[in-house]
């Protein structure tokens, strides 16, 4: 029955078929009937089912029931479901399922894609993205601020990878920002000098080493040597003077 798609009416004469190359070998069949109840239970429309089993009940009862009989009900009922378009129609119970099934179907179909944000980054085809160096618009606004005190030295996690303060408070030679290199192996490479956008400030902290950039306060100037060496040579010889005078 499966194989010929529940198809009631090819499964007859498929069951003729047989019959006639038993006959032509001389051969025959006494329980064509329980072979055919079988087959016709079968089938995938469960209305159709229903009406086989209630003519088995029928015969078992006592009512006659032929092979040919059985099959020509069964092609009547058959065609007359399809006619109305019945014919293994889903129960209610599974056109709940089917419906169920459609409208998550369309929800996935819905939100697909969502949350994944824009790819900025594309990289085109034949080149592959290095995944070792970061671009700024990636990094949080916390790398670019120097930590509390007791965190000076302590690593964040971004992206999988431990972040380092780089500064020479904590033996590095950057300017006051988050990088991948511990401060104790830092060359230098990603020094800014004052005036190409140096980003880091230590106000809040008062550290004695960092000065912001805002600040007003003029600068002592130095001395020269040639002025100190001056003045202590003054020194001596005001010191000689005072001696000569206490001889006399």
């Amino acid at each position: 029955m499966p194989t010929l798609g529940h198809d009631i009416t090819k499964f007859n004469a498929c069951v003729k078929l047989l019959l006639k190359q038993l006959n032509a070998r001389g051969q025959t069949t006494t329980d064509l009937l329980n072979h055919l109840l079988k087959g016709c239970e079968a089938c995938s429309d469960k209305n159709f089912v229903k009406y086989i089993e209630d003519k088995e009940t029928d015969y078992e009862e006592g009512k006659p029931l032929s092979a040919d009989i059985l099959m020509l009900n069964a092609n009547n009922r058959f065609k007359a479901r399809k006619l109305k378009g019945e014919w293994c129609a889903p129960d209610a119970n599974k056109e709940k399922i089917i419906a169920m099934k459609a409208e998550l179907d369309l929800m996935k179909k819905k939100f697909k894609g969502q949350g994944k944000g824009k790819r900025e980054d594309k990289v085109p085809k034949g080149k592959k993205k290095d995944k070792g160096k970061f671009k700024k618009s990636q990094k949080p606004a916390w790398m670019f601020k120097p930590p509390p005190n007791h965190e000076l030295t302590k690593p964040r996690i971004h992206l999988g990878h431990p972040w380092y303060f780089c500064h020479p408070d904590t033996g590095g030679k950057c300017d006051g920002v988050y990088r991948r290199h511990k401060p104790a192996d830092c060359e230098g490479r990603a020094h800014s000098f004052k005036g190409k956008g140096r980003q880091v400030s230590f106000a809040d902290q008062k550290s004695p080493t960092i000065k912001p950039e805002d600040d007003t306060t003029p600068p002592v100037p130095k001395k020269k040597p040639f002025v100190r060496l001056q003045k202590a040579l003054n020194a001596v010889v005001e010191d000689m003077e005072t001696d000569e005078d206490a001889w006399f």
